[in-house]
């Protein structure tokens, strides 16, 4: 679903694949490269524990809304001020509790196009608003990107990634270069964690329909795309497929959400999201609806907007939102998107 964006008792239960966990204690930086950046004003350096999820109370009821103009002007931006409006957040907290309900993963464009400032702009961003995250949700973030791998561990990605510094190692340890292939990195992704949605589905529960093991409960998670260019591969079956997928093992309508999100103002880009809401919006006669897991947010010119941490944090809290609005509320075309949290 295309969103124009720029006004925008239960416990949890600890992951326990290998697939999904960090080994305990073990370093995954690779040595950092000249194309980093410094965020050092952004958030304080804090070393990371990188555990498994532990338990913690979630809230039982979404928090209030606000409108956000749309009639601002803007430019690209130029210079980024990527510190969220932590003062909104500690002076009200539930708006952003809802985070903690969710696994928030970062999949990154990494290719050639990227160097330079979007790279920066990128990487700034998600520094800033990662201590956010670990906040409500203490395991904090994943990032993945689309050609680099953490050889180190088995799901080639970055996991539990909690403070600005880390965030900033691993950027600076990536060299952009290469294709923008996110349908296959997206499938990389996607499918050992519906495998864990079919086991949790399939798997006993009581006559109140609770999980007998509890153990086996998968979280639901949050992808949020970021890319600068036109996508080399098909997207649009892997997103079908697990949207597929998902409804035959009959999963929560919160159980996966993905953004795809554009950074920088490339016209191609912003063709290849259109397309892609486009082509998911449609059902050949005969064929059943699949379940609305996506929403692409492309650049638009007439918003105020920066790509900063504010810019990014509204619209992870605009994909947990929408998540929890498909579970709990109903769907409800472009509601979300178009809301802001306190942060304007």
């Amino acid at each position: 679903m295309h969103r124009q964006f720029g006004s925008s008792g239960r416990n949890k239960s600890p992951r326990k694949d290998n697939d999904m966990l960090s080994p305990s204690g073990a370093s995954y930086f690779a040595s950092p490269s000249s194309h980093g950046f410094s965020s050092a004003n952004i958030f304080p350096s804090n070393s990371s524990e990188y555990t498994s999820r532990g338990q913690e109370q979630v809230p039982s009821a979404p928090p209030p809304y606000s409108e956000i103009s749309r009639d601002a002007p803007m430019t690209p931006a130029t210079k980024v001020t990527p510190t969220p409006s932590t003062q909104n957040i500690d002076s009200d907290d539930s708006k952003f509790s809802w985070l903690g309900k969710f696994d928030t993963i970062f999949l990154v464009d990494d290719s050639g196009s990227m160097i330079g400032e979007r790279w920066r702009q990128t990487g700034a961003a998600i520094s800033a608003i990662a201590p956010i995250c670990t906040k409500y949700d203490p395991d904090g973030i994943d990032i993945y990107f689309l050609n680099h791998r953490n050889w180190s561990h088995p799901s080639s990605g970055y996991l539990n990634v909690k403070s600005a510094s880390d965030v900033e190692k691993i950027f600076s340890s990536v060299q952009p270069g290469g294709g923008t292939f996110v349908g296959e990195r997206l499938r990389n992704i996607l499918f050992p964690y519906l495998e864990r949605v079919k086991t949790m589905t399939q798997a006993e529960k009581d006559s109140f329909g609770n999980l007998k093991d509890p153990s086996l409960d998968v979280r639901p998670i949050v992808i949020i795309s970021i890319t600068d260019g036109d996508f080399k591969d098909d997207v649009t079956t892997v997103v079908k497929n697990a949207a597929m997928d998902l409804g035959e093992y009959k999963a929560k309508g919160n159980q996966v959400g993905i953004q795809f999100v554009q950074v920088g103002n490339d016209s191609s880009a912003r063709r290849a999201l259109k397309a892609l809401d486009d082509e998911l919006a449609k059902t050949p006669k005969g064929e059943k609806k699949i379940r609305d897991i996506v929403d692409t947010v492309p650049w638009k010119q007439s918003s105020k907007e920066h790509f900063n941490g504010d810019y990014l944090l509204k619209i992870v809290l605009g994909a947990v939102n929408k998540s929890l609005d498909n579970q709990e509320v109903g769907r409800q075309k472009g509601r979300l998107l178009s809301r802001v949290f306190g942060l304007a």
